[in-house]
C-alpha cells in the first residue's frame, strides 16, 4: 500500500528522505517537516510534533510535583495573612492607645473634679460623703453637654413649636460667622418669663465636645452681648455666688485693685495691678 507525506500528500518513496512516527505511524518528508529531526531520519523512535504534546498532556502529574505547587500558594496565602493581621494589630494598638489616653484624661478630669467638690464642700461634710461626690460627679458630666445663653430676646409667637425655631434661629444667626456648629438636640428656656428680660437659653448637646465648641467660641464671637456659659451644678453656683460676695464686700472696705475671673466655670479674685490671685473665702 502506498504512503503519503501527512503534510504535502505525495507519495513516500525510499529515494526521498522521510520520517515514520513510531506512534501515529504517519509519513513525513524531511523537506516539509518544520521540526528538528533526527540525524539517522530512520530512527525507528521517532515520535511527531503532534504526539509529543498528546503525550505530554496525558501524562499524569506526580505527587511531587502537586505537593509543590500547594506549597507555593500555601507561602503566598501564609505571607499575605502575616501582612495583613500586622495591619490589623497596627490599627488596633492605635485604638488602644487613643483609649488609654482618652481614659488617663478622664480619670485626671474626675480627680480634678473631686478635690474641686472637696474644697468647695460647706464645712467639708460633702467631704466624707461618697454618694455626695458621686452624685455632683454625675451631675457634673451630664450639664457637661449643655450651654446657656443669655439675653437673647423671646419669641412673642404663640406655638412653642415657632418659638423654639425662633429660639434656634437666633442661635445660628450669632454662630454661622464664627464657622460651623452643630445645632443642639434640645432648646427651652429656663425660668418663668418676665416682662423686662428674657429668659436665659439652655441648648442641649450629643456630648460635651459640641458643647465646647460654642464655649470656646466666645473668644472670637466679636458681639460680647451674647455670651455663651457653662451649665453649672448647684453647688459650683453657690460656690462662685460666695466669690461674688467675697469681692464686693472687700471693695466696699476700700479694695478697689480687685477683680473677679473665671477659670474653668470656677469664680477667683485677682489684684488688677499685680496679676496674681489674692485669698478668697471658700
Amino acid at each position: 500500500m502506498p504512503a503519503y507525506c501527512t503534510i504535502c500528500s505525495s507519495g513516500v518513496t525510499p529515494s526521498i528522505p522521510h520520517l515514520k512516527c513510531s506512534v501515529c505511524n504517519k509519513y513525513y518528508h524531511i523537506k516539509c517537516y518544520t521540526e528538528d529531526v533526527p540525524d539517522a531520519y530512520s530512527d525507528a523512535s521517532w515520535v511527531c510534533k503532534a504526539c509529543s504534546l498528546s503525550n505530554a498532556l496525558s501524562t499524569p502529574i506526580t505527587l511531587s510535583a502537586i505537593e509543590n505547587i500547594i506549597e507555593k500558594q500555601f507561602l503566598k496565602f501564609k505571607a499575605d495573612i502575616m501582612i495583613e493581621m500586622s495591619q490589623i494589630i497596627d490599627s488596633k494598638l492605635v485604638l488602644v492607645n487613643n483609649r488609654m489616653s482618652e481614659i488617663e484624661n478622664n480619670m485626671h478630669r474626675l480627680q480634678t473634679e473631686i478635690n474641686e467638690i472637696r474644697e468647695s464642700a460647706p464645712n467639708n461634710e460633702a467631704t466624707n460623703n461618697i454618694d455626695d461626690v458621686a452624685r455632683e460627679i454625675c451631675d457634673r458630666n451630664e450639664r457637661s453637654k449643655n450651654v446657656i445663653l443669655y439675653n437673647i430676646p423671646e419669641s412673642v409667637a404663640n406655638s412653642v413649636e415657632v418659638k423654639v425655631m425662633d429660639d434656634l434661629k437666633q442661635v445660628v444667626s450669632i454662630v454661622e460667622p464664627l464657622g460651623k456648629f452643630p445645632k443642639p438636640k434640645k432648646i427651652f428656656r429656663l425660668g418663668i418669663p418676665k416682662p423686662n428680660a428674657p429668659r436665659p437659653l439652655k441648648m442641649v448637646f450629643e456630648d460635651c465636645e459640641e458643647a465646647q465648641l460654642y464655649l470656646r467660641s466666645n473668644k472670637t464671637n466679636p458681639n460680647k452681648k451674647f455670651h455663651f456659659r457653662a451649665d453649672l451644678t448647684r453647688l459650683q453656683r453657690a460656690k462662685n455666688y460666695a466669690v461674688i460676695e467675697e469681692i464686693n464686700l472687700r471693695k466696699s472696705r476700700g479694695e478697689s485693685d480687685l477683680r473677679l475671673i473665671y477659670n474653668n466655670n470656677v469664680a477667683q479674685i485677682t489684684r488688677a495691678n499685680k496679676g496674681r490671685r489674692s485669698q478668697h473665702l471658700n
